[in-house]
């Protein structure tokens, strides 16, 4: 999921695959079995997600933020009580 904001005239990207990936094994009924039906190249449900690592990239050309939205969530917090 992707949005587009603007934060004190600065355009501001999110996008859920900007941060640190992990693999989230929630959709298997059991990790061992699926460990090692993987391991000899069985398809699992194993999803790749992203997690805010609260990084960003700003370009300054275009004046435009790239971020997770969780880190856009706490940028607007701090603009807002500053």
């Amino acid at each position: 999921m992707s949005g587009l904001g603007y934060l004190a005239c600065i355009r501001v990207i999110t996008s859920d695959v900007v941060g640190d990936p992990y693999e989230d094994w929630s959709g298997v009924r059991s990790p061992g079995r699926a460990r090692r039906r993987r391991a000899k190249g069985h398809p699992q449900r194993i999803v790749t997600r992203y997690r805010s690592n609260g990084q960003f990239y700003h370009d300054r050309i275009h004046n435009t933020i790239i971020c997770h939205p969780a880190d856009y969530y706490r940028i607007q917090q701090k603009v807002a009580f500053a």
